[in-house]
């Protein structure tokens, strides 16, 4: 099905291509559900996105290499965003989340690298791997309901100072935080060091002497326990 601007499936649910890759601005039609598979990749010139409420996933590269994107709503309803969905869209600097997304997937921001800031829902419950390499976020909370920080998920955000871990995290692995060279404050809400698995590469590049690691009460000791987290230099509890 066509309309004036977009390919659509025969339902009309899915946006499949924009039909013209110069456009400057989208906004999503009416009945549309899902944004497909690369449905505006490479749309060089897009500045500005619209999606409409209704729509509850965006697939995956949907908005990759969109390089002029700088602004892009995203409504309440939408639960996936897929990988690489805003993959190397360099002009973008903000995205708002709203409640209900529970997944981002791999690569989904990756060398976004004017994106300094984005916020998680509560929602959330899952981060895909290199999700968010070489952004420009200075702070990050992550959810209570997110228990793995995965491979790469943050390396190289070089302006990332602060990062808040809520609720008992399981899992921090291979290179989560690497090369966050900024990095000042890490808060960990787990009570016990002793059930949190790290990667021994998780931080990478991240002077360790000068970056601060705030614990809950009466946990310090399971963190200066710890073989990896107990590292740290710098652990205080608040």
């Amino acid at each position: 099905m066509k309309t004036k601007d977009y390919i659509l499936s025969d339902d009309g649910k899915t946006l499949m291509r924009a039909i013209d890759a110069s456009i400057t601005t989208a906004t999503t039609p009416e009945k549309v559900t899902i944004i497909g598979d690369a449905a505006f990749a490479h749309c060089y010139e897009l500045i500005s996105v619209i999606l409409r409420m209704g729509v509850t996933l965006i697939g995956k590269y949907a908005f990759f290499g969109c390089t002029d994107l700088e602004s892009i709503s995203i409504p309440e309803g939408v639960k996936k965003i897929g990988a690489s969905a805003f993959a190397f869209c360099t002009s973008l600097k903000s995205v708002k989340l709203p409640e209900g997304v529970t997944e981002i997937g791999k690569g989904t921001f990756s060398r976004c690298s004017c994106l300094s800031s984005i916020n998680m829902p509560e929602s959330l419950r899952k981060i895909g791997e290199y999700a968010f390499v070489g952004c420009d976020i200075t702070s990050i909370d992550i959810p209570q309901k997110i228990t793995v920080i995965p491979w790469y998920s943050f390396i190289s955000c070089k302006s990332l100072t602060t990062v808040n871990i809520f609720g008992n995290i399981k899992k921090i692995e291979e290179g989560a935080f690497a090369k966050c060279s900024s990095l000042k404050t890490i808060r960990i809400d787990a009570p016990d060091a002793g059930k949190i698995v790290v990667s021994k590469d998780a931080f990478i590049e991240v002077n360790i002497d000068d970056c601060t690691l705030v614990v809950p009460e009466g946990a310090e000791e399971s963190y200066r326990n710890h073989p990896v987290l107990g590292l740290f230099k710098n652990i205080k509890t608040e």
